[in-house]
């Protein structure tokens, strides 16, 4: 009965990302366009309704921003604009994300200008302030039949929420001197200089929302996703000061990171955020939304929109695929926004929209998907060098680990594993013929192999490669794990060139195939065979997922008393 409950479990775990996924649209431009006269048509040219423009390509949800009193900027995203979009929304079956500012126009880690009517008053004041208004505004829309799913309290507050910069009174934007520098006025809610009163706001606003609108979850936003420093000194404040939330925002521009040279590289700063999203989820066992992202628009230069569709396509697929079933979907900066209003839209000039947006409507593209996978490690000479040759292609693996190899050294290599997204199976604790020894040493092997992991990594062990691929019923008896093979291309003898190695596994692959290749230490040709085999597969459309991924993906359930090569086909 045991071995039965502990099975469903796997599956269970298996089948998590039947989840629900959501691709959002930030519209908070939309009803001052059209005001404008501006349209919008599909990609034949027809003219559409925004929103309805928006669900053609597979968007579910979108995210309304509310300032408190921007009559000064044409009422635009105040509480009545914000409900003529929500229920337009609604109308369409979207879910709405509430995002309040909780000042009279923008909110950034740049300023977070106090409302002018909140102006001058005490923090126990303003905390009132901004529960009160919550509050209104959550009823408000209660009243029209809303209720938000989510609800953002605060927008981009790396920085903190509630304090302002000198700003300049026709225009309302920050003043900057020579060096791009603000000058603070009111410090109230800075997160550096007032951290405490920070996590204050934060807490009323989430008790707010809990007392206004139960079921909405509340979001923490941070810009910066990439920026693992950023939060973990940021939530740390909000946590250590009794603040709570129920998922994580997160802001991905890879543009703005390149061009303010915190980042180097596109992908890099993408996998940069997905190793941070399975961080702070697993830190703060809470789910993680990317609350905003954009790519560039440059009509005369259609290969920039090509790379926005790339970009945005791994973005998508990572973010379902890559963090443990942890992040819930991905939100769109004003898509409908024309780029001679901001750059990282993804809508033409005229209205029409670009590349870009075919990321969206081809999500989830089901490719043909191949799970890379190493035995014997881990070690301190090969295995780093095999996580230094998959972060460079941007790849994930499984790496099934031998009890013995598990040193204290070593065991830093498994914390590393974990934290790129890798797989860690179990590989036994000796690497011995195990169909030679009793049912109680085959428990044992196993049992001291996968505690060792779970220590290191957290992982809960679903995956068990049997040394030698020496398999009996015994063993399947006897071993409460998922039995995989693969395909095989003797890479553990030195004869074997890199070349050998991938053409080898490339004459055998199918969708759903399973490569066996080896990261014991002194295989530096293993290495060295990455370079040519991940390319050549990449070429030919596959894309790499670990071996539990590639159970879910494919909808494969795995049965006891199996073990898997293709798991189309076993």
């Amino acid at each position: 009965m045991r071995k039965i409950f502990f099975l469903a479990a796997m599956l269970m775990g298996l089948t998590a990302t039947a989840q629900e996924f959501y691709r959002g649209a930030d519209v908070g431009w939309m009803t001052e366009m059209e005001s404008r006269g501006h349209k919008w048509y599909n990609a034949e040219g027809k003219e559409t309704e925004c929103l309805q423009l928006m669900k053609e390509y597979d968007i579910n949800a979108v995210r309304l921003r509310v300032w408190v009193d921007p009559s000064k900027h044409g009422n635009w995203c105040n509480l009545d604009d914000v409900i003529v979009k929500a229920k337009r929304a609604q109308k369409l079956g979207m879910e709405i994300m509430l995002d309040f500012h909780y000042s009279d126009w923008w909110c950034d880690p740049a300023k977070q200008p106090i409302p002018a009517s909140w102006m001058g008053h005490s923090y126990e004041q303003m905390k009132q302030d901004l529960k009160d208004y919550t509050i209104s505004v959550l009823n408000a829309l209660k009243r029209e039949g809303i209720t938000p799913k989510w609800v953002q309290v605060g927008n981009e507050t790396s920085n903190g929420l509630l304090w302002s910069v000198e700003s300049d009174p026709v225009t309302g934007w920050e003043i900057k001197d020579a060096n791009g520098n603000t000058k603070i006025t009111t410090s109230m809610g800075h997160s550096r200089l007032n951290p405490t009163q920070y996590a204050g706001f934060i807490r009323a606003g989430y008790d707010a929302v809990k007392e206004a609108s139960p079921s909405s979850l509340v979001i923490v936003h941070l810009d910066n996703g990439f920026d693992k420093v950023l939060y973990e000194w940021n939530l740390g404040i909000l946590a250590g000061n009794g603040a709570k939330w129920d998922i994580i925002g997160m802001s991905l521009y890879p543009h703005w990171a390149l061009e303010g040279g915190k980042e180097t590289d596109a992908d890099e700063c993408i996998t940069h955020c997905m190793e941070n999203i399975r961080v702070v989820s697993e830190k703060y066992n809470c789910d993680v939304i990317i609350t905003e992202t954009g790519f560039e628009v440059d009509e005369q230069h259609p290969e920039v929109m090509e790379e926005g569709y790339r970009q945005l396509s791994r973005v998508l697929q990572e973010s379902l695929y890559s963090t443990n079933g942890r992040c819930k979907g991905v939100f769109y900066w004003e898509p409908e926004c024309k780029p001679s209003q901001y750059r990282l839209g993804a809508f033409t000039e005229d209205g029409r929209p670009t590349r870009i947006m075919d990321a969206f409507r081809e999500f989830p593209v089901e490719k043909k998907l191949v799970a890379l996978s190493f035995d014997d490690g881990p070690n301190t000479v090969t295995t780093p060098a095999m996580l230094a040759k998959l972060h460079k292609h941007h790849v994930v693996a499984t790496f099934f680990v031998i009890g013995d190899q598990i040193t204290p050294e070593s065991e830093l290599i498994l914390k590393l594993e974990s934290k790129r997204g890798h797989e860690i199976g179990n590989h036994s604790k000796t690497h011995s013929y195990m169909t030679k020894l009793t049912p109680e040493q085959i428990r044992a092997e196993v049992a001291y192999t996968s505690r060792l992991i779970e220590r290191a990594t957290g992982q809960k062990v679903t995956l068990f490669r049997p040394p030698y691929i020496d398999v009996n019923e015994k063993l399947y008896e006897n071993i409460d794990l998922i039995f995989i093979c693969g395909h095989d291309c003797e890479d553990w003898n030195p004869d074997v060139t890199p070349q050998m190695r991938a053409e080898r596994e490339l004459e055998k692959v199918h969708d759903g195939s399973i490569i066996l290749m080896h990261d014991f230490q002194g295989n530096p040709q293993t290495v060295e065979a990455m370079d040519i085999l991940i390319p050549a597969l990449k070429e030919k459309g596959y894309e790499f997922v670990t071996i539990s991924e590639l159970f879910r993906r494919k909808k494969i359930f795995p049965q006891k008393g199996k073990i898997y090569t293709n798991v189309l086909e076993d």
